[in-house]
């Protein structure tokens, strides 16, 4: 179990910034139907009866309507921050091909396989990973044959979806960060037992170095973007997490927690509770379904071992102070203790008596 599921290392920053990118469900599903971008600032013009909009008009308007298109994208704008995907580089029949575009948790699931066999293979060109780790990592066997089309699938668009992520300082601003990221695969091969491909670095990052063979002729900023150990086994432990827990999950395992607050046995991780529903990308129409996901969310993550206050607690929080309420979350700090208790969770589920 232990050479299965080993512990490797991965870029913070891919993980926080990047990564989440990959869980936007139906990207292209209704494209046809998206209005343009042009058209909606045109008809907000004639609404307000005004020649030119303001930076902050265009952003308003546009966070409201979530999602759209350009010329050359497809935008889904969530007001602080809006994604742009595009399929440009992409030279075969896209009018055919355009369905098989899929980004959800299966597609971060399989990125994060890629990015352990990148540290574990010591190396992010040529990479090859073979047909049956892929699925021993995700939880699956070779029985599973319904998940070859859905993994054939989520390489494809890893290989072919570019992303560009502009934040804003809220959502009336003008630009405070633009990321273009590329594709996550640049080159991709495969046959019926493997798939070879190379990544992209800006998604290795600071691992890049960490590779390194000689680090006397490091940048000095090397490991600005820093990384964290991660236990391969919680991917097939949370096979089966929803997307909450899941995401929950991956970002307790980058955070060093509180200074302040951490024990020596313990990271504390403290936050309000929007921000951990950010984080889980909850985006229900209703605020109480929401809730309850986060609640559920905090129930499934298996790496917890205390929060603070205690889930009956905040079951009977009144909604008016959900919005400023903090939340300690307590993780282990040892990586081999907690990866020895991941894998004997993992045995269990396996076993069928969780």
């Amino acid at each position: 179990m232990n050479s299965q599921y080993p512990i490797v290392k991965i870029d913070s920053k891919t993980i926080k910034e990047l990564l989440p990118v990959f869980i936007n469900k139906g990207i292209f599903a209704k494209y046809d139907g998206l209005p343009e971008r042009a058209d909606l600032l045109n008809q907000l013009k004639l609404n307000l009866g005004v020649a030119e909009l303001t930076t902050g008009q265009e952003r308003e308007y546009l966070a409201q309507i979530g999602e759209y298109r350009t010329d050359d994208f497809v935008v889904r704008d969530y007001g602080n921050y809006l994604i742009k995907f595009t399929l440009n580089t992409y030279k075969g029949n896209l009018e055919d091909d355009l369905q098989r575009v899929r980004l959800n948790k299966l597609g971060h699931r399989v990125a994060m396989v890629i990015l352990s066999e990148v540290y574990h293979q010591r190396k992010w060109t040529d990479l090859e990973i073979p047909k049956e780790r892929i699925l021993e990592y995700l939880g699956y066997s070779s029985a599973d044959k319904y998940i070859y089309g859905d993994i054939n699938d989520i390489m494809f668009s890893l290989r072919w979806l570019e992303y560009e992520i502009i934040e804003f300082k809220n959502n009336t601003s003008v630009k405070k960060k633009n990321i273009k990221t590329g594709n996550f695969i640049y080159n991709l091969d495969w046959n019926s037992k493997s798939y070879v491909l190379d990544i992209n670095k800006k998604f290795v990052g600071s691992i890049v170095y960490v590779l390194s063979g000689n680090k006397s002729h490091l940048p000095g900023n090397a490991f600005k973007r820093g990384y964290f150990n991660y236990p391969t086994a919680l991917l097939p432990l949370s096979s089966n997490y929803s997307q909450g827990a899941y995401l929950l999950t991956h970002f307790l395992m980058v955070e060093r927690g509180n200074g302040k607050l951490n024990t020596s046995t313990h990271k504390v991780i403290a936050q309000s509770i929007p921000r951990l529903m950010e984080v889980m990308k909850l985006n229900y129409s209703r605020e109480d379904k929401n809730y309850q996901a986060f609640l559920s969310a905090l129930e499934e993550t298996q790496v917890i071992d205390r929060v603070v206050p205690d889930i009956s607690t905040l079951k009977n929080l009144k909604a008016s102070r959900i919005q400023n309420q903090v939340v300690h979350l307590y993780v282990k700090k040892d990586i081999k203790l907690l990866d020895s208790e991941i894998k004997s969770n993992l045995l269990v589920t396996k076993s069928g008596k969780k």
